[in-house]
C-alpha cells in the first residue's frame, strides 16, 4: 500500500481468480488505521485490472476528500424573472436559481467579502452537493476586487483565490470522524517522530528565488462616458522606492470596473418674439415667416407697414397634461409674457425644467402705395379694409401659431445614469509580499515503517496488515510514504 498526496493505492493479486470477483466497487470507502488512529479516508476512484503470465490481479485507487472539490463546479445563486409565475399589471415574479457563472468576492447577497469567506462559501457548497469532510480553521483573507468565473470547480477556483495567499497550505486532519480539511499559512514548524522509522532518504533546498524583491499591481479602469471610454491606471508597488521593474518582480495588471456615466441631452434653438405693437423688429419678424409678404416686400420696399402685433396663448383646453416624470413639474401659466420666445428647433421635455405653449400672434400690415388700383398683385394680396387712425387702407389681417417657450438657445443636458468606480483594493501588494518574504524551503524525507499497526476498514469490515488474510482476499503491501504529503 502506497500513500501519494491525497491518495492511497493498494496492489492486490492472486493469480487466475480475481476475475471472478468483485471485491470493491467505485466509490466504496476506504479508511486506513495506524496505531488505532485514523490515518486516511477516502473512496475508490480507479479500479484497474492487471495480469501477466504468473500474476493476475487488480489495483485499487483511494482517493481524498479532496476529489469531490475536483468534481463539483461550483454554481451560485441567481435572481431571475419567472415568466411563468408573473402576471399582467403587477410587478414581475422573481426566482432563484443556480448558475455556473459566478461573481468571486461578492455573497449572495451581493456584498462585498473577504477571500477567506469566499473560500468558506466554496466549501460549504461542496458539501451541500455531497462532498463528505468538514471544514476546519479557514484564513481570514484579505477584500480583493469581484472576479467572474464560468464553468469551473470548486477546486480551479479555491487555487485561484490562493494565488493571494502563496504561503497557505491546505490539509485534512484524518483523526477526526469527518475529513477536516484545514487553509491556513504555516504557524510552526512541522516535527516528525521517526523512532520507529527508518530515514532512507533526506534533501533539502533553501528557495530564496522565490523571494520577490518587490510586487506591483496596476490596477486598469475603463470609464465610459456617454459611449466615449478613457483607461486610468491605479498602481500599488511595494516595498516603497520600488518600481517593479526589478529581476524577479511579481508584476500583475488587474482590470477592475469603471465609471460609467450616459446623459440626456437636447439641442434648443429659441428667437425672441416681439413685444412692441409696431416697428422695424416687428416687420422683420414677420417677414422671415411670411415668406409671400417677405417676397412682396422685396419688390415694393416702402409700400407695407405692420401694426398692431399682439400675442395670445392657444386655447388647448382648461385640463394642463400630466408630467411624464414626477420629479420635474413646471408650474403653468397663462400670461403671454412668460413666454418671450418662439421654439425653432429642438424638443421641450419635463427634465429641461422649462415651459412651452401653443401662442398665436396677431398683425395687420397695410398697404400704403399710391398705385394700389393700378397693382394687380397687391389687389390680390391685400383684399381686406384696415383702419390707420381714421383713414381705410387696403391690407391683410395676418394670425400664425407657434410654440411659445422660456428656454434660451443651448444645449440641455442631465445626468440619468451615473455609476462610481470599482474601488481600488489598498495594501494588496504589501499583503502578497509580506506573505512571500519569508524564505521557503523545500525538501522530501522518506522514511520506511514497519507493518505492524496497520489495518484497513474495508466496505467488508476491518483487516489488519499482519493478520493472515482469508483465502482469496488480497494480501496488502505498503513502503514509502511522504512525510508532509501535498494535496494531489
Amino acid at each position: 500500500m502506497q500513500r501519494n498526496g491525497s491518495a492511497i493505492t493498494e496492489r492486490s493479486g492472486d493469480a487466475l481468480w480475481l476475475p471472478r470477483y468483485r471485491l470493491w466497487n467505485y466509490r466504496d470507502t476506504i479508511t486506513v488505521y495506524r496505531n488505532n488512529v485514523r490515518w486516511f479516508t477516502g473512496i475508490i476512484t480507479k479500479l484497474p485490472w492487471e495480469g501477466s503470465e504468473d500474476f493476475e490481479g487488480q489495483t485499487i485507487e483511494v482517493s481524498g476528500p479532496w476529489w469531490y472539490l475536483e468534481n463539483i463546479v461550483f454554481q451560485q445563486n441567481w435572481k431571475e424573472i419567472d415568466i411563468a409565475g408573473s402576471e399582467v399589471g403587477l410587478p414581475a415574479a422573481l426566482l432563484t436559481r443556480q448558475r455556473s457563472r459566478v461573481l468571486l468576492g461578492l455573497s449572495d447577497g451581493g456584498s462585498r467579502i473577504s477571500t477567506g469567506l469566499q473560500i468558506s462559501s466554496i466549501l460549504s457548497y461542496a458539501i451541500g452537493a455531497g462532498a463528505d469532510f468538514s471544514i476546519g480553521t479557514i484564513l481570514s483573507g484579505i477584500n480583493a476586487w469581484t472576479v467572474e468565473a464560468r464553468d469551473q470547480t470548486c477546486a480551479e477556483i479555491i487555487r485561484t483565490i490562493l494565488r493571494w495567499h502563496p504561503d497557505a497550505i491546505a490539509s485534512f486532519d484524518y483523526s477526526t470522524e469527518t475529513p477536516t480539511l484545514k487553509i491556513n499559512p504555516p504557524e510552526s514548524t512541522y516535527s516528525l517522530l521517526a523512532d520507529d522509522r527508518r530515514t532512507v532518504s533526506f534533501n533539502h533546498t533553501p528557495r530564496p528565488d522565490l523571494v520577490p524583491p518587490s510586487v506591483a499591481f496596476y490596477y486598469e479602469k475603463d470609464h465610459d462616458f456617454d459611449g466615449s471610454t478613457f483607461t486610468t491606471t491605479d498602481r500599488d508597488v511595494f516595498p516603497e522606492g520600488s518600481t517593479g521593474s526589478e529581476p524577479g518582480a511579481v508584476v500583475a495588471t488587474i482590470p477592475l470596473r469603471g465609471a460609467t456615466r450616459s446623459t440626456q441631452k437636447q439641442r434648443i434653438k429659441t428667437e425672441t418674439i416681439p413685444t412692441e405693437t409696431t416697428g422695424e423688429n416687428v416687420e422683420a419678424w414677420w417677414f422671415d415667416r411670411v415668406q409671400w409678404l417677405k417676397e412682396f416686400n422685396e419688390t415694393h420696399a416702402d409700400k407695407l407697414s405692420i401694426g398692431n402685433h399682439d400675442r395670445v396663448l392657444a386655447d388647448i383646453g382648461d385640463e394642463d397634461p400630466e408630467p411624464i416624470s414626477g420629479d420635474y413639474v413646471v408650474t403653468p401659466t397663462t400670461d403671454p409674457d412668460d413666454y418671450p420666445r418662439q421654439l425653432i428647433n429642438g424638443t421641450i421635455e419635463d427634465w429641461m425644467n422649462a415651459r412651452a405653449e401653443r401662442m398665436i400672434v396677431h398683425a395687420d400690415v397695410v398697404y400704403f402705395g399710391d398705385d394700389f388700383e393700378s397693382n394687380e398683385e397687391a389687389q390680390k394680396l391685400f383684399d381686406q379694409e384696415i383702419e390707420v387712425d381714421g383713414t381705410v387702407y387696403p391690407g391683410k389681417h395676418l394670425d400664425i401659431e407657434i410654440t411659445a417657450t422660456d428656454a434660451t438657445t443651448k444645449l440641455y443636458s442631465r445626468v440619468v445614469k451615473s455609476e462610481p468606480p470599482e474601488a481600488t483594493p489598498s495594501g494588496l501588494a504589501q499583503a502578497y509580499h509580506v506573505a512571500l518574504s519569508e524564505l521557503q524551503h523545500q525538501g522530501t524525507v522518506t522514511l520506511l515503517d514497519e507493518e505492524s499497526g496497520w489495518a484497513i476498514e474495508l466496505p467488508f469490515g476491518f483487516r489488519s496488515a499482519n493478520n493472515r488474510v482469508p483465502p482469496r482476499v488480497p494480501s496488502v503491501t505498503h513502503g514509502s510514504y511522504p512525510v508532509r504529503p501535498s494535496l494531489a
